[in-house]
């Protein structure tokens, strides 16, 4: 029997507690006199912790009346204890009499293994096997995956059964790194060896068949080429006989397929199976019991803690921000960061901000060893794509598109879009690249690609697909997020607009690809353009870009109201200056009705003021009465802000006769509830709720819940104006709730403010501070920071006017009175 190549004092690297799958009541895995030994020192072990005290071999050795030698034999498992001693062993260890009684037809089982036939086969072999290759220097995080893998060795200890572990991910993320560290880890519980197998399924080379890795695993057992069997059964039979019985770990690394895998699998429960793959292997999980753990890029902790150990950590700690700006612009991908690093290393003296700007201008060129094409993100990636090509000419071709597609994920839906497929066409392409790593689900039913493999993509789509079908592809992804678009905004504004497009996917003359999603209410509708929006803000710069100049301008409209309400204003900034340039005069104005609305969201009156005067002077030069009136409207929003109040109430007041002049019910909707702003301002309450109230009623009308929300709000602020105080509480908390209801940020905040103002005027100070604190927070979350310096000011006031055991907690940013 081979011997324990363990330290043979027992002080291998086990665990603290003993009785492994004897305390739980089932047969025990031990099969040979090396594992019989390891569990009796475990046994060793408890009593000395039990009692505080060690126990030496020889104590031991005079305690059961043997020699000092032959006790060092029986607990490194050279020499088999004999019945006699491991009876008179149980009471001194105190090992209880069920675990005792499973210890001894443990060690008859050994005896048995030992009188079998094929017992000289096993000792004609080497005595222990370590084919391990060196790990990767500083491996570092992937503590997750360490302690699952950990958990999973340790439950096929204690139930005795052969397990295998596939590690799943992308192309240089780190699969075989992990494999590896766990093995230097865990070989000391593997006392009969490591094999480690190259299957070579994503490599420059052809993928190892089955018969050429069986041979290279007798190999690692010891037999020599005259001494392989000729075919695969034979090979895999040889193997299994000669794994019988032994406790090993076996590495297969960059496996292509679960065929591939199968005749490799040795049928020992002792032997424990480590896959790596860029592959799912489902076949292998479903049909051979594997356990899957997916390998995702390092977090961005992990990958600042690979380049400490790569760069050291006083640089790392002095760049920090740099070095997290490295971590992105290489998405956690482990090969890119070592890659990145040895690039920093090389260049002591250069800031990492340099490199980090050098890399996201040059990308993947840039991330690549000179002269090792192991070492090179872009080739490692073209292994891949080269095997997804051969087997999956359609699936190559999805990659290429969805690489260079706009915005940052995707849905069957856009994804049929792009490649002018039906959708349940699209669901077989995007689940090959799923099985291959080359994409990723995320929440929602959407999907996405890694930065890097995107890089790679859109490369490959520039070299193999002309601008034609790029072009039709894009052309077809605008249109669909247009028509998407617009129904969403019908439901969250009915009044808005009605699509210019009359082709609906039910027409017998829409294409294969166009699904309208189906929004049965306006909460579908926005969690749809929540999750849309980098997309529909990707899309519409595209489309400005390449001069789809219809698409760009019907977008802008379409998300105006979404974006606004939802107080996106940046987004927003980005989607209307799209359409400004477009040739169509009308909706080049309208846009810029749309702009100016943004900057003045942001703050930026100026140049919304700039843009309001443009569209305002354009409309009236093209006598375009919708864009005048949402023209003027957004001047008399400006001269309001301004403090110019006979001006702003002269611009709604023309903008309110225009709008019904235009049966314009939508805009009368927004000018009246501007227009009793500006009333109650200039302190002419009666006129201003009778205007707010006509707001509310008519946004009530035509079911126009944001309207609606914010007619609410300003009526709230009107009455607490007015000194209605409790009437302005009322409304407020009406207007919250509204808000909240559609998902309204902007109103949202403003009615909490409100609110707040409300119960301090009535002496509910500590539920109006409560709103107070609210009222910030969503004031910072939509960006608003004329709305935060004003709602800082009232908790000031409120907090002033607290008890001080309620009161006298400090607030941040309330050091001094906001100026």
């Amino acid at each position: 029997m081979l011997g324990d190549q363990r330290d043979p004092f027992g002080r291998a690297d086990l665990p603290e507690l003993p009785g492994g799958e004897a305390a739980a009541g089932y047969s025990s895995p031990i099969f040979t006199a090396v594992e019989l030994a390891a569990e009796l020192r475990k046994w060793l072990r408890e009593s000395e912790r039990r009692s505080g005290r060690g126990m030496s071999r020889r104590r031991l050795a005079g305690a059961l009346n043997v020699s000092v030698r032959s006790m060092y034999a029986y607990l490194s498992g050279t020499t088999l204890i004999p019945y006699e001693v491991l009876d008179r062993l149980f009471p001194l260890l105190e090992i209880p009499s069920e675990q005792a009684k499973m210890l001894r037809r443990a060690r008859d089982r050994v005896e048995d293994a030992r009188r079998r036939p094929t017992e000289p086969v096993v000792q004609a072999l080497p005595p222990v096997v370590q084919a391990l290759p060196p790990s990767p220097t500083a491996f570092t995080g992937r503590a997750g995956p360490l302690a699952e893998l950990r958990q999973l060795e340790a439950a096929q200890r204690t139930a005795g059964a052969a397990a295998v572990c596939v590690l799943a991910g992308m192309a240089g993320v780190g699969k075989t790194a992990l494999a590896l560290a766990w093995a230097r880890e865990a070989r000391a519980r593997f006392p009969d060896g490591c094999l480690f197998v190259d299957l070579r399924g994503y490599d420059p080379d052809e993928p190892l068949d089955p018969h050429e890795a069986l041979g290279v695993l007798l190999h690692s057992l010891g037999l020599a080429d005259g001494e392989l069997p000729p075919g695969v059964a034979a090979r895999a039979s040889r193997y299994r006989t000669l794994a019988d019985g032994r406790r090993m770990l076996i590495v297969l690394d960059n496996a292509f397929s679960a065929d591939q895998v199968r005749p490799l699998l040795p049928a020992a429960p002792s032997c424990f199976v480590v896959v790596t793959s860029r592959d799912d292997l489902a076949g292998l999980v479903a049909r051979d019991g594997a356990h899957r753990i997916i390998l995702p890029p390092l977090a961005w902790n992990e990958g600042l803690a690979l380049l400490e150990a790569l760069l050291g950590a006083s640089r790392v700690r002095a760049e920090e921000q740099p070095a997290r700006a490295l971590v992105k612009v290489c998405a956690g991908l482990p090969l890119a960061l070592r890659l990145a690093a040895e690039l920093a290393a090389a260049r002591p003296g250069e800031p990492l901000a340099a490199i980090v700007n050098e890399i996201q201008n040059q990308r993947l060129a840039m991330l690549a060893a000179a002269g090792d094409e192991r070492a090179d993100v872009r080739a490692v990636l073209s292994w891949s794509y080269v095997r997804l090509a051969a087997d999956y000419p359609g699936a190559a071709q999805a990659f290429r598109a969805l690489g260079g597609c706009p915005g940052q994920d995707f849905d069957v839906s856009s994804a049929a879009a792009l490649l002018n497929t039906a959708p349940r066409d699209v669901i077989g392409l995007i689940d090959i690249l799923l099985r291959g790593h080359l994409a990723e689900r995320v929440p929602g039913r959407r999907f996405r690609m890694h930065d890097l493999v995107r890089a790679y993509a859109a490369e490959l789509s520039a070299a193999c697909d002309d601008d034609q079908s790029r072009e039709a592809g894009l052309v077809r992804l605008a249109g669909y997020y247009v028509l998407s678009a617009e129904e969403a905004a019908s439901h969250l504004v009915p009044q808005a607009r009605k699509t210019t497009s009359d082709l609906d996917s039910s027409d017998a003359a829409a294409p294969i690809y166009l699904t309208q999603p189906p929004f049965a209410d306006a909460g579908l509708a926005r969690a749809w353009l929540d999750a849309e929006r980098p997309n529909l803000v990707a899309v519409a710069v595209a489309a400005a870009n390449r001069g789809l100049s219809g698409s760009a301008s019907r977008l802008s409209a379409a998300l105006d109201s979404y974006l606004d309400s939802a107080a996106h204003y940046h987004d927003a900034l980005t989607v209307h200056n799209c359409a400004t340039g477009i040739p169509d005069v009308t909706a080049r104005h309208a846009a810029q009705v749309r702009l100016a609305t943004a900057c003045f969201r942001l703050g930026r009156l100026d140049e919304a003021l700039v843009h309001a005067r443009q569209a305002l002077a354009g409309a009236r030069s093209a006598g375009d009465l919708k864009t005048e009136v949402g023209a003027r409207l957004r001047l008399g929003t400006l001269h309001a802000c301004l403090g110019q109040l006979e001006a702003a109430r002269e611009e709604c007041e023309a903008a309110l006769t225009l709008a019904r002049q235009a049966a314009d019910q939508l805009a009368e909707e927004r000018i009246l509830g501007n227009l009793a702003a500006v009333y109650a301002e200039q302190k002419h309450y009666r006129r201003a709720l009778e205007n707010g109230r006509r707001a509310l009623a008519l946004a009530r009308e035509l079911g126009d819940q944001v309207g609606e929300a914010h007619a609410l709000c300003n009526v709230s602020r009107i009455c607490q104006l007015a000194g209605r105080y409790q009437d302005a509480a009322a409304f407020g908390q009406k207007a919250q709730a509204a808000a909240a209801g559609i998902g309204d940020r902007s109103a949202e905040a403003n009615a909490t403010a409100a609110l707040a103002a409300s119960c301090m005027q009535l002496g509910r100070y500590s539920e109006a501070r409560g709103h107070f604190l609210e009222a910030i927070a969503r004031a910072k979350d939509i960006g608003d920071r004329s709305l935060e310096i004003t709602v800082q000011s009232g908790l000031h006031e409120v907090t002033q006017r607290l008890p001080p055991s309620q009161g006298s907690t400090p607030i941040e940013g309330l050091n001094r009175h906001p100026g």
